[in-house]
């Protein structure tokens, strides 16, 4: 039985990146935390990182029915 690995795909590899960048300009004050914010959401949207029901309507405790105050379950 051989050991399989697991590579990241390009997607994963660009959203890393994007994530970086956004971070090092929040970091740095080069432009707006907002600016980034929307530019770097914008971006994962656009290399399909995430699809937009995901990214505006999360899975959350309260749209399933469940009880559970976690909001990780």
């Amino acid at each position: 039985m051989a050991l399989e690995r697991r590579v990241l795909g390009v997607v994963s590899w660009a959203a890393v990146a994007i994530f970086v960048t956004a971070y090092v300009f929040i970091a740095t004050e080069k432009f707006s935390r907002v600016t980034v914010a929307l530019g770097g959401a914008s971006l994962m949207l656009a290399i399909g990182a995430t699809d937009a029901e995901h990214a505006f309507f999360p899975r959350t405790p309260a749209s399933t029915g469940t009880s559970s105050s976690c909001c990780w379950g």
